[in-house]
């Protein structure tokens, strides 16, 4: 025991000591132990051996952006397909725009892991007017690259991006499909809400939670009798969704298919349904929407646990 006691002290000791050393290493420290990180990062990016390569290509974060860039260009042409992609992800996570044209070309590349790779880096780098050669892109044989090139021209901001997004609702991969519907909320334009009224009903639930959410957030009531039909919805988060949608479009004239909703306790999962549902005539507010309001109160006695009732 006492053998024991000796050993867990001597690993405490050890423990604490490694903590405070490590609360001692300060950055400027850490600069001053390893002065030839620089010297040894542009050495490894040129090695034979493609495993120090790929290392050093990830490290490039480290250095000042003026001794980087050179070397982002060095590595985006690398040999190595994980040496570029590792470029290309450390590039677009610094804005470094100026490595742009060197990724141009990966979009048409043979490698698909390069042409996903492309799209990526114009999701967190977006340009806008190369919406029309990312939008060739959602024609890919490959589903990752296609729902990346949705992710980018999502992230485009550009009124562009709409049309070229809308002719991808009916991809036969639901991620996509899913991708694309919250790529048109981003965009944010109303010319998209008549298309997405017809996946209110897509075959994936996740789909049709999304079309729904994106429907509420473009703003238009033009979407109000889709939403209402979606109240019916076989999964519950569709119908939630729904209810939520609704509220945001302050559409009065679903009041009567949401009042309902705010007192029927016979399917499971109601009291969430129930609290959606009054939280929609909360945001709709018309007179025929208090009423139901107060129709509502006293209805159930939701008692007992610690969430509180609708």
């Amino acid at each position: 025991g006492c053998h024991t006691s000796s050993q867990r002290f001597r690993f405490v000791a050890l423990a604490a000591l490694s903590l405070a050393s490590g609360l001692l290493v300060t950055p400027a420290t850490k600069a001053a132990l390893w002065p030839d990180v620089p010297d040894r990062i542009k050495t490894d990016l040129v090695s034979p051996d493609v495993t120090r390569r790929r290392a050093a290509a990830s490290e490039l974060v480290h250095l000042p952006k003026d001794e980087a860039l050179p070397l982002y260009k060095a590595a985006l042409t690398d040999a190595d397909v994980d040496v570029r992609l590792a470029a290309a992800d450390g590039a677009a996570r610094r804005g470094l725009v100026e490595t742009n044209d060197l990724l141009l070309p990966w979009l048409t590349d043979p490698d698909a892991r390069l042409r996903e790779g492309a799209c990526d880096y114009f999701t967190q780098l977006p340009q806008p007017k190369l919406v029309k050669v990312l939008a060739r892109s959602l024609g890919d044989t490959e589903p990752k690259v296609r729902l990346a090139a949705v992710r980018a021209l999502g992230a485009s901001a550009s009124t562009e991006a709409v049309a070229p997004l809308l002719a991808r609702l009916d991809d036969g991969n639901s991620k996509i499909r899913l991708g694309v519907a919250r790529a048109l909320a981003k965009l944010g334009d109303k010319r998209a809400v008549t298309p997405l009224v017809s996946k209110v009903q897509d075959e994936a639930a996740e789909v049709r939670q999304a079309v729904v959410r994106t429907l509420g957030e473009l703003g238009d009531t033009k979407a109000a009798p889709s939403l209402v039909i979606a109240l019916r919805d076989s999964v519950l988060e569709v119908r939630i969704e729904a209810l939520s949608a609704l509220g945001r479009l302050r559409a009065g004239d679903s009041v009567p298919s949401i009042a309902p909703l705010t007192v029927d306790a016979s399917k499971k999962g109601s009291p969430d349904l129930r609290r959606a549902a009054l939280a929609a005539l909360g945001r709709i507010a018309t007179a025929s929407a208090v009423e139901a309001i107060v129709r509502a109160f006293g209805q159930f006695e939701d008692t007992g646990g610690v969430v509180s009732s609708p």
